[in-house]
């Protein structure tokens, strides 16, 4: 009867409803949501080591950012060939292909909206057009039409490979090379940044083939990491092509 009225049990009978409150509220707020990952889980290990296969749903998004992504590049193509034949490439269009980027990731909400696929084309043409002035001086040098041809050629295959690898291969399983990436573009800007003061040509060697080691590498990331921001909600297949492209 004394253990009854005494304060301590009340006290603990509390703080034991208060706790098991607690630890509701943080149940559900660690839950993921059903309606992105299909059933009620925890970030636990488990949910954190899912190499599991892509979905045909996944397939079908990855097919999409491809075809956008083929799409910004035939515009981009065609941005050098009108540059050619007016020479209106320059800083304009660079700053517009900027404006143009900014504007496809504002309307993001928008989705493919006609306003928003007019942005998106806008951002391929005036891309290709900034890169204008770059491809006529490589091609009026002595073989620059080669040049220009195996530089097409090489890039396409090499980033067919790599995205075509990244898509097949389980899920997350190159995202670990995130960290190394980026501390190896931190080099990489830092080499290119003192070597306009050394101006020595084994430096710069070394910044051509590093740099596209690297890209190599943020090939695999991105479409790895498309592929994630899928599953989390964001089927922004234009932005995901954008990323890719740049």
């Amino acid at each position: 009867e004394s253990l009854r009225h005494s304060p301590a049990p009340v006290a603990a009978l509390s703080s034991g409803s208060s706790l098991s409150r607690d630890l509701s509220i943080v149940s559900r707020t660690m839950g993921v949501d059903s309606a992105i990952l299909g059933h009620q889980s925890q970030w636990n290990a488990k949910t954190l080591l899912n190499f599991e296969d892509f979905s045909p749903t996944v397939t079908a998004h990855l097919r999409k950012v491809f075809s956008s992504l083929l799409a910004l590049c035939v515009l981009a193509s065609a941005g050098v060939y009108i540059h050619m034949l007016t020479n209106m490439g320059g800083i304009l269009t660079m700053l517009a292909s900027i404006g143009f980027l900014i504007a496809v990731a504002a309307t993001r909400s928008q989705g493919t909206s006609p306003a928003r696929l007019g942005y998106f084309a806008a951002f391929g043409t005036f891309k290709g057009l900034s890169l204008g002035p770059l491809i006529a001086m490589v091609l009026s040098t002595e073989d620059g039409a080669a040049t220009v041809f195996t530089a097409l050629l090489g890039a396409s295959l090499v980033f067919a490979c790599l995205a075509g690898a990244a898509a097949v291969s389980p899920r997350r399983s190159f995202l670990w090379i995130t960290g190394f990436l980026s501390v190896g573009l931190t080099i990489l800007v830092l080499m290119g940044f003192a070597n306009l003061f050394i101006r020595s040509p084994a430096v710069f060697n070394m910044y051509l083939y590093a740099g596209l080691f690297l890209f190599c590498g943020f090939v695999l990331v991105d479409t790895q990491m498309g592929v994630e921001k899928y599953h989390m909600g964001d089927q922004d297949f234009l932005g995901h092509s954008v990323n890719l492209f740049i």
